[in-house]
């Protein structure tokens, strides 16, 4: 695979434009295999397109219409090319299965701050809900459940893909930056989000990782959250359900987001 990755800081220009621009042509484009975007740490915008081989890539950025897309925005931004020649880099990582507001965000850091492991750097939303076959509208909105059924070769391949493409190490040094041959060394991924409780049979096949358990923190911030729930301010990375707003939106585990819909529609 090949990734082409876009980074700018958050203060900069308004780009929006131009990476619209660049979205509607890689839509055109033959081998693509994912597009992810975050902000690290409320001061980098990341966008990054990962194709399934070079030539893939090549041929995107010399057809014209995207040329002129990315002499506009190389005033602005950096532009990163890399291969990745090995997607299999992943050894016994750590995956931080809990509940919200249960102290796992602190043991996620604290873990993060070793020299032996890497990370995204934050919670893995972005990276898994980049992927259409692994997003709940997939599902009928129904849950964010991953079996190992969902666990088919490409999707593994595009999952650990869209992983590297974030590593990063406790300093913020980018995996990708320190490999720039593309051959890639195994490293440790210490991960963290709390939708992975859903996910364990998933993560084992496309990782075969371990999953860490912290306990419910007791009864007294159980209220905080719908029971059976996961919540959250806003969804930013999933297209909404009609009828349902997005501030403090939660699905529920068990029966689906479209009774969710009934409840609100009320």
């Amino acid at each position: 695979m090949h990734i082409l990755s876009f980074r700018y800081s958050a203060q900069s220009a308004d780009l929006a434009h131009l990476f619209r621009e660049l979205d509607d042509a890689a839509t055109k484009a033959r081998g693509l295999a994912l597009r992810t975007r975050t902000c690290e740490n409320r001061t980098m915008n990341v966008f990054n397109y990962v194709f399934d081989e070079t030539p893939a890539c090549d041929a995107f950025v010399a057809r014209v219409e995207t040329a002129t897309i990315l002499g506009a925005l190389r005033t602005h931004v950096e532009v990163i090319e890399r291969p990745l020649n090995d997607l299999d880099v992943f050894e016994r990582p750590v995956f931080i299965v809990a509940a919200p507001r249960s102290g796992s965000t602190l043991f996620f850091e604290v873990l993060s701050q070793s020299e032996h492991f890497w990370s995204v750097g934050q919670e893995s939303h972005h990276v898994f809900e980049s992927i259409p076959a692994l997003q709940p509208i997939a599902r009928d909105f129904d849950s964010n459940r991953l079996s190992k059924a969902d666990a088919d070769p490409e999707t593994a391949r595009i999952l650990r893909a869209a992983f590297i493409a974030h590593l990063r190490d406790r300093d913020g040094n980018m995996y990708l930056d320190a490999h720039p041959n593309g051959l890639l060394p195994r490293i440790r991924l210490v991960e963290k989000t709390p939708k992975n409780a859903l996910r364990i049979p998933f993560l084992k096949a496309v990782f075969s990782g371990r999953a860490v358990h912290l306990p419910s923190p007791g009864p007294d911030r159980e209220h905080k959250q719908p029971h059976g729930g996961v919540g959250s301010r806003a969804f930013h990375d999933l297209p909404e359900p009609s009828g349902v707003g997005s501030q403090g939106l939660a699905i529920p585990l068990a029966t689906g987001l479209a009774r969710a819909q009934r409840t609100t529609a009320r």
